[in-house]
């Protein structure tokens, strides 16, 4: 069998299962959402690992490459059957939809139609628009069939664009073959249940015009039970056998009676009594129980309204219609043990019930609460939700009088109500979809009688929200799997960043696609924390993936990497990570995405996601251009990414609590990188520091067990301190909205105040005030830090003896050293005070002013020496991996402090105005007073440090 003439470039893949099974007698052309080159889909296809291939495909210059061989079938259309007839062509297209073609494209195509057709002896082309009708026609000798990639699976190929023209394309093909015009003349094919399609919905729109109900989804073209009952209603009238086939005697039969539909007698019935669609019906007959009842019980009446909708299919479940029950209440819940039930505790129906597990669904048999009335159900399901507990707390906290929908849903999901993943993005979506928060109230803890005057309709406006989504994965090697990190960050419009998307292959990052896919994010912007296949290895399937468009890629400039070294990939070295990078690069511009280069300062935003850019190439190892210890730490200079909506911050490899301390930022919520070294002890205490109370390690080891910083001291002193550590060995869920951020895994809950989403809908959300030091406003890059507390900002002010300013976030200058700023006028001056001495330093219980060795203070027995000089007792401490150095209050001062103060570094402690500097680390402090003679270091109570 031969190819094609107009082949002008040739890359064949091994994606191919060989010698067609049955001969050609159609053509499958599709988009592939990029203006590539046939260099570049031929290298593609080239690839095993891509799993695709087609026979043709067209750049976007009109050249045609060759990629399987026409007489072999190739893996293109997402079915065996329809590849084994079908020449299949991938057609270079604009990478949003409809995903059109350019004219050299669509021409190059027609042309390829022809010589496809002439050679395989066919002299017309015909298009079916019916999938069922097409996919059941046998074309004859001499003609070919054009068919499409969405038949065969949940896409959009070859888009809306082309799908428009198949029409034309058939025509113009067969005009030039010289074949008859004309649509070509398909039989029409009988109908049962289960069939679906443009068939279907031409049979169904007749059996509604002539008083046959299809049921709620009205001509929907699925041929479903209502549709039967429908069709054999309308046989029995016309005394057509009853067998729900919609054959030629029933369609001859229904045609006749559609056309005559209108020649009835003349005198009109009487028009049926207008009445509401059945969901306004359910949602005016349950909004105001469930208005009464938040009243009452303080249960947010958006959620109970949500809940009945989705628990009792708008009360139209059998337990909703038998038995009242519009939540799915079993007999059996905690014990039964709350205050408020409504249920008698003794009539209940079964029936069966799916449940989702860790090992997945199934089908149990369960009782059910049977209740006398809607207001009973939604009574007791209130008193659970309220009152119900685990062990001696309440298994819901904080639900009651919680408005807000979203922290509600996820308090009642976390508290174990629904077994279903996406249980709270469900309820959420039908509390936005229907406006359904104008029905919350007040929580007043009184009896409200419910009335049934319906609330009139108001606008609603939408507020905003982020998703955050960390796939979760189990390890399945020792000491470390490996897979990387990634997360996917998306608004309440689609808009979505992700960063990182693990390994190429790894299960984490196939979540992530599956993710995407499955709630309708197609369009994403990808940012790559560093130059690594675990980090980047993912971003390159984003790009292969038909189904997902990148439009833009952020990333560090491959030139200015200068560390390297990972022990995944040994002899790992500068040059191969920025080789690694720039083929990222290339790829991504041959997607179609736009590539940013970012540095420090630079701000991703996306819809209502918004990141600030840190990266600074760390000062340790910049002349070893191979990182000495062989694993990841701060190597190629990590980006960091802050996100101050929501005081949370990540980096791939990068220590990110760097970031936090040089701009001192808020720090609620960390990611720590997937060696765990950005969580190492140093860290973890800046973390506390700046407010952490949530963190996520995205992978466990990367030598043995414990080996890694975060492992070894990092979580702990995290832990010690109050911080919620999750691993990500499981699913973990972000919500930040309406001033409130909320993660969960599985059963647990963590949350935090956040900035973003305050004010009226979301529409004006709450700025964090800070105060910045700086020379002036105008010269922002000369800040020195911006403080949520003032006196904060004066004592970094302080330093530069009246050379910088603290300006408040108007730009008001608030404070200078040494310079009085204008009183703000008041309506009755207030007298000055008097002068008082400066305060005396803390008076604190005298210790021996020794420092210890030692693994952790109350490990006496590790002590390793007391020193009087503290440099002696760092120099020990640095000789003896693990330990620290304490002061004689058992206060760590190396190689960091817990201390709230700073160590100072003056003439006298007295003599505040010779301060150099003030360091929360006593090594520094010591240099600093090393390269300044007649300078000290002084503790934060005025005690004398160094020297002795």
């Amino acid at each position: 069998m031969s190819n094609s003439s107009l082949v002008n470039y040739t890359k064949l893949s091994p994606n191919n299962s060989g010698k067609r099974t049955h001969s050609i007698d159609r053509i499958t052309p599709h988009c592939v959402v990029g203006q590539l080159s046939v260099e570049t889909l031929g290298g593609l296809f080239a690839r095993s690992s891509y799993q695709a291939s087609c026979n043709y495909a067209i750049g976007s210059d009109g050249r045609v490459a060759l990629i399987v061989d026409e007489g072999k079938r190739s893996w293109c259309s997402s079915s065996n059957a329809n590849d084994q007839r079908a020449v299949t062509i991938e057609c270079a297209s604009e990478k949003t939809s409809p995903y059109a073609f350019n004219s050299t494209v669509y021409n190059k195509l027609v042309d390829l139609c022809v010589d496809i057709c002439r050679r395989n002896g066919k002299n017309k082309l015909i298009w079916i628009s019916d999938k069922n009708t097409a996919l059941n026609y046998s074309p004859k000798s001499g003609e070919m069939l054009l068919t499409v990639h969405r038949w065969f699976a949940n896409k959009s190929c070859p888009g809306d664009w082309l799908m428009a023209r198949m029409g034309s394309l058939a025509s113009v093909v067969t005009a030039r073959l010289g074949g008859a015009a004309g649509s070509v003349t398909v039989e029409p094919r009988s109908l049962s249940k289960g069939d679906e399609g443009d068939d279907v919905k031409k049979m169904q729109t007749m059996l509604i015009a002539c008083g046959y109900s299809c049921g709620e989804w009205g001509a929907d073209g699925s041929f479903g039970n209502a549709t039967d009952a429908a069709l054999r209603k309308f046989q029995g009238a016309k005394g057509l056998t009853i067998d729900g086939v919609y054959g030629p005697k029933s369609r001859a039969a229904l045609e006749t009676a559609y056309k005559n539909r209108g020649q009835q007698a003349q005198t009109p019935a009487p028009a049926a009594p207008t009445t509401k669609h059945y969901t306004e019906a359910f949602i005016d007959e349950i909004a105001p129980l469930a208005k009464a009842d938040m009243a009452k019980n303080g249960i947010c009446a958006a959620v109970t309204i949500a809940q009945a909708i989705l628990e009792s299919g708008w009360g139209r479940s059998d337990l909703a219609k038998n038995a009242h029950n519009l939540f799915g209440m079993k007999k059996n819940l905690s014990g039964n043990t709350w205050a408020g039930s409504t249920w008698d505790g003794k009539r209940v129906c079964t029936k069966d019930t799916k449940e989702v597990y860790s090992t997945g669904a199934a089908t149990v048999k369960a009782e059910f609460r049977v209740y006398n009335s809607y207001a009973e159900s939604v009574g007791d399901h209130s008193a659970y939700l309220a009152g119900a507990k685990n062990g001696s707390a309440l298994r819901y906290r904080g639900l009651v009088g919680e408005k807000d929908y979203r922290i509600a849903a996820t308090i009642i999901k976390a508290g174990g109500y629904a077994t279903a993943p996406d249980y709270v993005d469900k309820i959420c979506r039908i509390v936005e979809q229907y406006g359904l928060t104008k029905y919350n109230t007040t929580y007043t803890g009184q009896t409200v009688t419910p009335t049934v005057t319906p609330v009139p309709s108001v606008t609603v406006k939408t507020p905003k929200v982020i998703h955050v989504f960390y796939p979760g994965y189990t390890r399945t090697s020792s000491p470390d799997d490996r897979q990387g990190a990634g997360c996917v960050w998306h608004d309440g419009n689609g808009k979505t960043i992700i960063i990182d998307a693990y390994m190429k292959n790894s299960a984490a990052a196939k979540r992530i696609v599956k993710y995407l896919i499955d709630n309708g994010l197609r369009k994403v912007i990808f940012v790559g924390t560093h130059a690594h296949s675990d980090h980047l290895g993912g971003g390159f399937r984003l790009l292969e993936d038909n189904r997902i468009t990148v439009t833009d890629v952020y990333c560090q400039d491959p030139y200015s990497l200068k560390l390297a070294g990972d022990g995944s990939e040994p002899g790992r070295n500068v040059k191969n990570d920025q080789n690694y990078l720039k083929n990222f690069i290339s790829t991504a511009k041959e997607a179609g995405a736009s590539v940013h280069i970012v540095d420090n300062g630079s701000t991703i935003k996306c819809g209502d996601i918004e990141f600030v850019v840190y990266r600074n190439q760390p000062t340790a190892w910049s002349k070893d251009y191979d990182y000495p210890e062989g694993w990841a730490y701060v190597n190629d200079g990590s980006l960091c990414l802050f996100s101050a909506q929501s005081y949370y911050i990540m980096a791939g490899d990068a220590d990110a609590s760097q970031f936090a301390d040089k701009y001192s930022l808020i720090v609620k919520g960390a990611e720590v990188g997937h060696h765990g070294n950005n969580g190492n002890r140093t860290s973890a205490r800046i973390y506390v520091g700046h407010g952490c109370i949530f963190a996520i390690q995205c992978n466990n080891e990367s030598g043995n067990p414990g080996s890694c910083e975060f492992t070894r001291y990092g979580s702990g002193r995290m832990r010690e301190a109050g911080v919620k550590v999750w691993q990500l060995n499981a699913d973990i869920f972000g919500t930040i909205q309406s001033g409130k951020a909320v993660f969960t895994q599985g059963n647990s809950v963590v949350s935090w105040d956040v900035p973003f989403g305050k004010g009226d809908g979301g529409e004006n959300p709450a700025v964090p005030h800070y105060y910045r030091v700086r020379i002036s406003w105008a010269d922002s890059k000369t800040q020195k830090g911006a403080y949520t507390v003032l006196a904060n900002a004066k004592a970094e002010a302080d330093k530069w003896k009246g050379a910088y300013g603290v300006y408040d976030w108007t730009g008001k200058e608030v404070y200078r050293p040494g310079k009085t700023p204008t009183p703000t006028p008041t309506p009755a001056p207030t007298p000055a005070p008097t002068p008082t001495p400066a305060p005396t330093p803390t008076p604190v219980v005298p210790g021996d002013g020794l420092f210890r060795v030692r693994k952790a203070w109350s490990d006496v027995k590790s002590q390793k020496g007391a020193y009087r000089n503290p440099k002696n007792a760092i120099a020990k401490a640095k000789e003896n991996s693990g330990y620290e150095v304490y002061d004689d209050h058992g206060v760590p001062v190396y190689p960091d402090s817990y201390r709230t103060g700073f160590f100072r570094v003056r003439k006298t402690w007295a003599n505040a105005q010779s301060q150099i500097s003030a360091h929360k680390y006593l090594e520094v402090a010591i240099k600093t007073a090393d390269a300044h003679p007649g300078y000290r270091v002084f503790d934060q109570y005025g005690r004398l440090v160094y020297p002795v």
